[in-house]
């Protein structure tokens, strides 16, 4: 059941001034940048939530998977 409930950042595109703070702070380097939006490596990232701390316009929101959501995680 651990697997299944799962925290992970998601950027909003509308916020994101593209600066690149987030790639630069990830220490997976899971982050890239793709034409108008950030990709995120869901793999290789541990969770740490970096990028979202060092966003300068607080454009990176944590989203939970449908399990956490539905256990109130």
């Amino acid at each position: 059941i651990r697997n299944f409930i799962k925290y992970y950042p998601v950027s909003s595109s509308a916020k994101c001034i593209k600066c690149g703070a987030c790639i630069k702070a990830c220490p997976k380097k899971c982050i890239s940048a793709k034409e108008e939006r950030l990709a995120f490596n869901y793999r290789d990232c541990i969770g740490c939530f970096c990028c979202q701390e060092v966003c300068p316009v607080a454009a990176i929101e944590i989203k939970r998977s449908a399990l956490a959501k539905l256990i109130g995680l």
